[in-house]
């Protein structure tokens, strides 16, 4: 009787089993990158829409690769291709068990990362006491091989490192710590994977069939590497971005990856090849390690495609780390396989001290860096407290004049604030814990993580507490952006569709006397078209400008966001009220807010301080602006729930400030208009229409009023496709949005005020007059609830009409 084990490659001989495998690859790796495009552009533009909703996308991705592995990783014959398509099936399983992931709200970082931990470990133990049962030597002494490998894999893993770094920004300590255990984890998962497929040439015993040694090492390679495809699409700690890093930078790792699970020196027999557990340590180490490179040094919700498109943003520091690590990792592991091979598996001695000089010369390099990033400070993570007892301010509502009604408004929100938060105060000053107070909303900035989180939900103060991001720093500033259109030769076509050239010429209304409120991304002081406009002109920035982001001492803008929408509301040639005066601040220097960020330029709105003041002393209610444009909104990505900013946006309404909020870019979805602060009753809501009054196809549709018991939202429509504006650099931009829209009514309250000043801080008349003189939309609507009603979920009351509404206005004097 023969002994000897049966040749694995013997069935099935020739190309067909290759043939197959690659086939399989291309499918897997191209319904994978699919996948995770979509989930990229859809969580990056489409925020009102659920991550469930795009857990859907993922169920297909599992749907289409799991029917054909499972097909051949039951009924192929060649025992070698049916351990690597085992394998790649088994990483399928690995995006079954993090579905779960998707019903965590997206800002949930640490919640996610936690569960990719339990789920990654969880299949690693199926595996090794199901799978590789029998076939994966327990012990722990290790080879001269296994030995050499740990130094090996240190030294590659250290020189991927060192890119992520250097473009990178750290994070929290807990972050950190929680995506370096994250990755970790994902490591133990490759390497027992990548010992499934290696499965057919080991025995219980540790011996293998002659063929055992031929096994190819680009086909071992092969096979590890869509393995670590498949797992970098599946991790959870974000949708997207994150993973397409991952999925570019770790698959190279498959070749490195070799050695893992096999054990042979030089005085073994060719044939005697086993998986051994002590060997796939250092595999697993290097695999974790460099997928936690990313992992702590971006954040991966702010690697989204709506926040870090722009030219200097984090994405594009993100890609030239993932390039240049890739290039330096096979770099480095071309030359760790030459130097094991030199200092260990063929010497058959243990690795002298010599083998520890690169791996201790690459981390010494990654401490370096680390220690001069962190000087920086950690960042990331804040809590954003907002405490049960809300002011009252239905005393001073009755005040008559405008005025003294704002600045009572003012004295009493200090007073609430300061009264209601004075306990808790005190409790953080002595645990020397850093805040910051609010009193627009009664709420306190905090930076702490999840512990403090907890004692902080357990205050008798305290409601409710929100995450406040705190977005990394970049390796450089980000370019200031330039638009590439023409300076207008004639009156643009939004400012004639909506009929505010009449109003000038009619009736002399250009908004003189009226100031003008821009909270954005800030705004070019010396613009031509908002230079004689700025109400610091000439003096102090003092009461006219806050940046609480970089803290600049007068208006400036990077992105070019703000330039344009306050061109829109009052540019000399591009504005609809070319007569009013504006004051500035900064919300979001970069496209990715926070609700104290935004409320500290909500507070200045209100009551202005000089560069260096104090809001809660240094408050002038007088120099405060009379309308307020505000073209963003808060989604939950940002911190915000419904309810964040609402006493804001209700306490600056009685201040007499007329809020006109952009309704947000997330249709034709029904039900998207979700964001603060277009959602509030207390806010004027503007949706968009292009050039020939047709609804924009992104204008964000308000919910069902039947079905939540609130007002209509939107409340009217304006220009916002394609329409010409100021921007950085002395330029002009074309851009499209509500946040283009909400400007120009933001202009027409300034026509109506100028026009007829006892209207200023009534707003109530004032809203009643743009809603009663709108012209009604005709066009076509989407099917959903309410869109056919009047108001419209869709439309409002329709397409603002400043001439109407000026008419109107100047009835009542």
């Amino acid at each position: 009787m023969n002994e000897s084990i049966p040749d694995p490659e013997k069935n099935n001989a020739g190309c067909l089993n290759p043939l197959i495998a690659f086939i399989a690859a291309v499918w897997i790796a191209g319904i994978s990158y699919a996948k995770v495009a979509i989930e990229y552009v859809a969580t990056s533009s489409v925020m009102a829409v659920p991550n469930h909703y795009w857990g859907l996308v993922a169920v297909g991705q599992i749907i289409l690769l799991a029917l054909p592995l499972l097909l051949l990783s039951w009924f192929w014959k060649n025992a070698v291709y049916r351990a690597i398509f085992q394998s790649w099936l088994l990483a399928i399983g690995f995006l079954l068990i993090t579905l779960p992931a998707y019903f965590l709200p997206q800002a949930a970082a640490n919640g996610r990362a936690l569960y990719q931990i339990a789920a990654a470990l969880l299949l690693s133990i199926v595996i090794r006491f199901v799978n590789l049962r029998g076939s994966a030597q327990s012990t722990t002494t290790a080879s001269p091989s296994h030995t050499i490998a740990l130094p090996a894999a240190l030294f590659v893993a250290g020189i991927f490192m060192l890119p992520w770094i250097v473009w990178g920004a750290a994070g929290s300590l807990l972050e950190m710590l929680l995506q370096l255990l994250s990755a970790l984890s994902l490591g133990v998962l490759a390497v027992l994977l990548n010992a499934v497929s290696l499965k057919p040439f080991a025995s219980p015993d540790g011996a293998g069939g002659s063929a055992g040694m031929s096994f190819s090492h680009f086909r071992a390679g092969f096979a590890a590497s869509i393995t670590l495809l498949l797992l970098a699409s599946g991790t959870t700690f974000s949708f997207g971005a994150m993973q397409f890093l991952l999925m570019i930078s770790l698959p190279a790792l498959g070749w490195v990856m070799l050695g893992a699970g096999r054990r042979k020196s030089r005085d073994e027999e060719p044939q005697k090849v086993a998986i051994s557990l002590a060997a796939l340590a250092p595999a697993a180490l290097l695999v974790g390690l460099c997928a936690a490179a990313p992992m702590m040094w971006f954040d991966p919700d702010e690697l989204a495609l709506i926040i870090s498109a722009s030219m200097g943003e984090s994405m594009i520091w993100a890609g030239y780390a993932s390039a240049v690590s890739l290039a330096l990792g096979l770099l480095a592991a071309i030359t760790a396989r030459l130097w094991v091979g030199f200092w260990g598996e063929f010497s058959g001695e243990a690795p002298r001290p010599a083998a520890w000089l690169l791996p201790a010369a690459a981390w010494i390099g990654v401490a370096i860096l680390f220690v001069a990033e962190v000087r920086g400070g950690f960042h990331g993570e804040g809590l954003f407290v907002i405490l049960t007892d809300q002011a009252d301010l239905g005393a001073v509502q009755s005040i008559a004049d405008p005025l003294q009604r704002r600045s009572a408004v003012y004295q009493s929100l200090l007073a609430h604030a300061g009264g209601s938060q004075s306990s808790l105060r005190a409790r953080l000053d002595r645990w020397g814990i850093a805040y910051q107070p609010y009193f627009l909303v009664n709420a306190i900035q905090v930076r702490g993580g999840p512990l403090l989180r907890l004692w902080l939900e357990q205050q008798p103060e305290v409601d409710r507490v929100l995450d406040n991001p705190w977005m990394r720093p970049l390796p450089r500033p980000v370019p200031v952006s330039s638009g590439e259109a023409s300076a207008p030769d004639q009156v643009p076509w939004n400012i004639t569709q909506i009929q505010a050239d009449r109003v000038w010429e009619d009736f002399g209304a250009r908004g003189q006397g009226i100031v003008i409120g821009n909270s954005d991304s800030g705004m070019q002081v010396d613009h031509p078209e908002l230079q004689d406009s700025y109400r610091g002109l000439g003096g102090s920035n003092d009461y006219n400008w806050f940046d609480p982001w970089n803290h600049t001492r007068q208006p400036t803008d990077i992105g070019g966001h703000g330039t344009h929408t306050l061109g829109l509301v009052l540019g000399n040639s591009t504005g609809v009220a070319p007569d009013a005066q504006w004051i500035g601040c900064v919300n979001l220097a970069r496209n990715l807010g926070s609700p104290a960020l935004y409320l500290d330029c909500l507070q200045f709105m209100l009551a202005p301080f000089p560069l260096d003041g104090d809001p809660w002393r240094d408050g002038r209610p007088e120099l405060g602006a009379q309308v307020l444009n505000i073209s963003w909104g808060c989604p939950l990505l940002e911190g915000c729930d419904e309810q964040s900013l609402e006493p804001a946006v209700q306490s600056l309404r009685a201040a007499g400030v007329f809020v006109v909020a952009s309704a947000g870019n997330d249709g034709p979805i029904c039900g998207s208009l979700t964001s603060p602060p277009a959602v509030y009753d207390a806010a004027y809501s503007i949706g968009a229409v292009d050039s020939s009054g047709s609804l924009a196809f992104f204008s964000s549709i308000g919910l069902d009023p039947a079905a939540t018991n609130q007002g209509v939202k939107p409340d009217l429509l304006a220009p916002g496709v394609e329409v010409l504006s100021a921007f950085p650099n002395s330029t002009y931009a074309v851009q499209s949005g509500t946040s283009m829209a909400g400007p120009h009514v933001a202009g027409v309250v300034a026509l109506i005020w100028s026009a007829n000043p006892d209207l200023i801080g009534d707003i109530q008349a004032t809203e009643q007059i743009l809603s009663s003189t709108a012209r009604a939309y005709t066009g076509l609507l989407p099917a959903c609830p309410g869109a056919s009603a009047d108001p419209s979920t869709a439309a409002g009351y329709g397409l603002v009409d400043a001439y109407q509404a000026v008419q109107l206005a100047l009835q009542g004097k």
